[in-house]
């Protein structure tokens, strides 16, 4: 029988082998290499997370 630990630590080697995830970090190895990318992208999460914060706060 196999824990709990081994089975996420199997899941993340595969999350981390998918061509999804690889993708998805070559765009952001790529906003971040753009200074004006990179700003834009924080400036979308802080306003993501204020609204998910005043959504929760109800």
């Amino acid at each position: 029988m196999t824990n709990s630990y081994d089975q996420a630590n199997e899941l993340e080697k595969a999350i981390r082998e998918s061509a999804e995830y690889r993708t998805l970090r070559k765009a952001y190895e790529a906003v971040n290499a753009d200074p004006q990318a990179k700003q834009m992208f924080e400036n979308f999460r802080r306003i993501q997370l204020n609204l998910q914060k005043k959504t929760n706060d109800g």
